[in-house]
């Protein structure tokens, strides 16, 4: 576990776009399963967290992300099969991940959503808004919000609300870096 200057134990809230992109694309389980066994040890120890309504965007989301991954596969039958079921079933055995909205992270979600409003969450989405959350639980649990948005200029997204609050926000690579992973 990676700890900052003073020795705390650095936790994370992780994006759907994250989660997304590390299994479908960046570390894919055929390449990496390493990477999701040290996945599965920080969710143990409760370091990496996903506020509950990321859940609900993957669960959305799973039949896109299925289809990107088994084309990953278009070769292998038997790795293909395997792939079908593998995406859901890790997302949705993994209860102790995802966070129930608490008192803090709802305060604190109303406050982002009033805050930036339709800037952060589009109203032509066709995903749920899982955004606000994240970054509420980050600021509800003092965690660094990893997440595959990139800052924009005059753009709101997940990096400019958390440069707005003082939250840190690191993407997968630097996540892994922070973790000493040599994957």
């Amino acid at each position: 576990m990676a700890a900052d200057a003073s020795g705390e134990i650095r936790r994370y809230s992780i994006d759907t776009s994250a989660l997304i992109d590390a299994w479908s694309i960046v570390y894919t389980l055929k390449c990496f399963p390493s990477f999701w066994e040290c996945i599965d040890d920080l969710i143990r120890q409760g370091v990496i967290r996903a506020a509950f309504e990321v859940k609900a965007e993957l669960i959305k989301q799973r039949d896109e992300v299925e289809k990107e991954l088994l084309n990953q596969y278009e070769e292998d039958k038997k790795a293909k099969q395997k792939a079908e079921g593998d995406i859901y079933r890790w997302f949705s055995s993994k209860d102790e991940f995802f966070v129930r909205r608490t008192q803090d992270i709802a305060t604190y979600s109303s406050e982002i959503i009033n805050r930036f409003g339709r800037q952060l969450i589009r109203p032509t989405a066709t995903r749920t808004v899982a955004d606000p959350y994240v970054i509420a639980l980050a600021r509800a649990d003092n965690r660094i919000v990893v997440t595959q948005e990139k800052p924009k200029d005059r753009k709101v997204n997940i990096p400019s609300v958390c440069q707005y609050y003082g939250i840190r926000c690191i993407d997968l690579h630097r996540f892994a870096n922070e973790q000493d992973w040599c994957i």
